[in-house]
């Protein structure tokens, strides 16, 4: 855990009680993105912090539209875990909901 949190810092993700970050718009990150899967009916995970062992208070749907959130200076919110899987901060514009889903979960982005 100490190695994520060290990770965290290094890329500018501030730790605090339900890792929620301002609202940011797309202008803000820069990046914008849609949830996918295998499975088109699948919900999927949004997490309080990067990895599985966190909670899963919200959960969106394939074809959700999401931002990347903003991370160290011009970079974005992504976190590789001790298992080494990617997990990306990201918000929903329409509920503004924002938590961590895994970066195979989330299509190309498009920056801009």
């Amino acid at each position: 855990m100490v190695g994520l949190l060290a990770l965290a810092t290094l890329i500018g993700i501030k730790s605090s009680p339900g890792l929620t970050a301002p609202i940011v718009d797309q202008a803000q990150s820069g990046c914008a993105a849609w949830l996918t899967a295998e499975d088109p009916q699948a919900q999927i995970n949004v997490r309080s912090g990067p990895g599985r062992q966190y909670a899963s208070p919200h959960y969106g749907l394939v074809g959700d539209r999401v931002l990347i959130m903003p991370g160290k200076a011009d970079g974005l919110a992504i976190v590789t875990d001790r298992l080494g899987l990617s997990w990306v901060k990201v918000r929903f514009p329409n509920s503004g909901a924002s938590g961590w889903v895994r970066r195979d979960l989330i299509g190309s982005f498009e920056c801009g």
